[in-house]
């Protein structure tokens, strides 16, 4: 798994054999009210669309939630990105959005790199 930020989009990417997956997250500021705003994003016109954005956002939310239980925090997102070709099954992003915010609540200086 890689982890890439540009300070704004905290970034995911899990390749795992025949699987790929990215996501991309940004976070509203604490007393901001904002609505999630969902970007798929079509790297090759020709691949098929495998993945959709309600179903990517359910189960991102429902990452966040388990993340913001576990760590007593409260991060409250602003931004999903996606791939739209990436590989099934969509749960994976809930996984994914819990590795970002874990990775950013333990050290967010040293959030770019390799893990797992």
């Amino acid at each position: 798994m890689q982890f890439h930020t540009d300070g704004i989009i905290f970034k995911v990417v899990s390749i795992t054999g025949p699987t790929h997956n990215y996501l991309g997250l940004s976070f509203a500021e604490k007393t901001e009210v904002v609505g999630v705003y969902v970007e798929p994003l079509m790297l090759n016109a020709e691949e098929p669309i495998r993945l959709e954005a309600s179903d990517v956002q359910h189960w991102v939310m429902k990452g966040v939630e388990q993340a913001n239980r576990e760590l007593d925090a409260n991060y409250k997102l602003k931004c999903v990105q996606f791939v739209a070709s990436d590989t099934p099954p969509v749960e994976v992003y809930a996984q994914l959005a819990r590795y970002i915010i874990e990775r950013m609540h333990a050290n967010l200086d040293a959030y770019n790199g390799e893990s797992r």
